[in-house]
């Protein structure tokens, strides 16, 4: 990745990233409505920076090495199947999350076609996740990105 690209989406990461711990702070406070709607906009303003830069998400479909834009874009999609999962999410809340994503993903195109775990996990179809994602402090993407910003 070229010198100003990389700096370019370091800029965008600092934009970025301040408003996950806080939605992760919306969420052990039981404020799901709000940690949910703040996370569907979240994402919205990735796909944008998507939009314009699709080649820093160029591994985020297919694997491989990721930029640290795709890593961040990880660590909350854990950071929303941790809070889709949740016992105590209203049933309600969870189905408009469900539409709210579909929606976004079928305008973006931003989590593919839903057949990476991670993002299809993010859908709470039929009550199933491939992966726990109940202890925050054990999902390893998550913690990472936290430790590092």
């Amino acid at each position: 990745m070229k010198g100003q690209d990389e700096q370019e989406m370091t800029q965008v990461i600092q934009e970025l990233s301040p408003r996950l711990p806080r939605i992760e702070e919306q969420m052990t406070q039981g404020r799901y409505q709000e940690a949910a709607w703040n996370l569907c906009e979240w994402f919205g303003q990735v796909a944008q920076v998507k939009a314009q830069h699709g080649e820093w998400f160029a591994n985020m479909l297919h694997g491989g090495e990721v930029s640290d834009m795709v890593f961040m874009t990880d660590a909350a999609a854990e950071l929303y199947c941790h809070l889709r999962q949740l016992p105590s999410l209203p049933k309600a809340l969870g189905e408009e999350m469900d539409h709210r994503l579909e929606a976004l993903n079928r305008k973006t195109k931003l989590f593919g076609d839903w057949t990476v775990n991670i993002y299809a996990d993010m859908l709470y179809v039929y009550g199933y996740q491939s992966e726990d994602y109940s202890d925050l402090q054990q999902l390893e993407t998550w913690n990472d990105w936290k430790e590092n910003h």
